[in-house]
C-alpha cells in the first residue's frame, strides 16, 4: 500500500512542479526539444507504474494468481514480459514526447490517461495480491 501512495503523491505533486520552471535562478534551455519539469515528472511516474506492474505481477503469480491478459501470459511463458515492458516504456514516452513538442495540451492529456489507465492495473494487482495473502 506505501508504494501506491507514493506514487499517487507523486503524480499529483508533478502537477504543480512547473512552477519551479519560473522562480528558479537556473537558466532554462527555450530550444523546441527541451521539455519541462512536469512534462519529466510524468513521464518517470509513468516508467515507475510500469515497474510496479511488473512486480505486482510476479508476486501475484509467486503467490497461485495467473495472468488474465493471453498477452501477458505468453510473455511471461517465454521470459519476454520485462524485454517487451522496457520497449513499451520506451516507445510510449519517445512518441508522447514528439506529441508534446508539437502540442503541450495533447501531451499532457496522452499521458495522464496513460498514467491513469496504469495506476488502475496496478490498484487490480495490489489487491487480488492482497485477496490471496489475506492482509
Amino acid at each position: 500500500m506505501k508504494i501506491f501512495i507514493f506514487i499517487t503523491a507523486f503524480v499529483f505533486s508533478t502537477t504543480n512542479a512547473q512552477f519551479l520552471k519560473d522562480i528558479s535562478p537556473v537558466a532554462y534551455d527555450n530550444r523546441e526539444n527541451s521539455i519541462d519539469i512536469s512534462m519529466s515528472s510524468l513521464l518517470i511516474t509513468h516508467m515507475l507504474l510500469q515497474i510496479s506492474d511488473i512486480y505486482l505481477t510476479h508476486q501475484v503469480i509467486k503467490n497461485g494468481g495467473y495472468e488474465q491478459n493471453p498477452i501477458g501470459e505468453f510473455l511471461l511463458k517465454n521470459n519476454l514480459e520485462i524485454p517487451v515492458k522496457l520497449i513499451v516504456i520506451g516507445f510510449l514516452n519517445y512518441e508522447i514526447k514528439k506529441i508534446y513538442d508539437k502540442n503541450q495540451v495533447l501531451g499532457y492529456v496522452l499521458v495522464g490517461i496513460i498514467n491513469s489507465g496504469m495506476m488502475y492495473v496496478n490498484y487490480h494487482n495490489y489487491r487480488e495480491l492482497r485477496i490471496q495473502i489475506k492482509l
